[in-house]
Formats: structure tokens, sequence, C-alpha cells
């Protein structure tokens, strides 16, 4: 059982949504306990830099209880990475999907929690099994 009480956040770099972002996570997180990494793509960075993911999964995961990724929709990084317009959330969820298991393969007792934001700063919970 992980004792650790502090979070790691991943979120996409888009500057439209780093309001967004830290709106959801004061609304969640107190604070001091939660570190926040921005990152092209959020859960797309698992597969397109996953040897850069895994190292910076490797610092963090002795000091966090969780991990949280946020996704969001009109993303630069996945129109750039799929050359279509990102409008697609089956796209995102397999992703985060993938993202979690990236996780499990490191850590597979550390709760995961995913993420879809909306234009509007609205956040969808994407659950997957933390057991």
């Amino acid at each position: 059982m992980n004792e650790n009480t502090d979070s790691l956040v991943i979120s996409c770099a888009d500057k439209r949504y780093i309001d967004f972002v830290d709106t959801f996570i004061q609304k969640g997180f107190k604070a001091g306990t939660y570190y926040k990494i921005l990152i092209p793509g959020s859960s797309l960075a698992f597969q397109t830099c996953s040897d850069a993911m895994n190292y910076s999964l490797g610092l963090f995961l002795p000091i966090i209880g969780s991990i949280h990724i946020i996704d969001h929709y009109d993303c630069a990084a996945y129109q750039d990475a799929y050359n279509i317009p990102d409008t697609d959330q089956w796209r995102h969820i397999e992703n985060l999907r993938n993202a979690v298991l990236s996780v499990r393969a490191l850590n597979e007792y550390i709760p995961v929690y995913t993420y879809l934001m909306n234009p509007n700063g609205e956040v969808l919970n994407v659950a997957f099994d933390n057991s």
C-alpha cells in the first residue's frame, strides 16, 4: 500500500487549457499536495515519448500516492500525431487507457485517474479499474 498522499497531475501544455486545469486542481487538491507536469498531448506522450515518460514517472513514483492524467479536446499534439482534427473522444479514451497500462507496468498498485476536458473547461471522468 502506498502511504504517500501527494499526487502527480499530468496535463497538456496547451495554453488555452492551463487556467481550466489549474481551476480543476484547486478544487480537487490541497495546496502543496500535488506535482504538475505539462506535456503536449498528455496521454499521447505515453506513446510518442514513452522513454521520457517512464523516466519522469520513475522519479515521481516513490513520492506520490496517485496519478491524474487530463486530456482535452482540440489538442494540437493529437492533430499533429494523427493528421486529422481532434474531435474523436474514443482516440482520447484509448490513449488514456494505454497511459494507465504504461503506469501499471511501472507500478501496479498506484491509483491512476483519467479525465477528458471540454473546450469550456468541463471535466469528464474517464474511469478505468484501479484495483
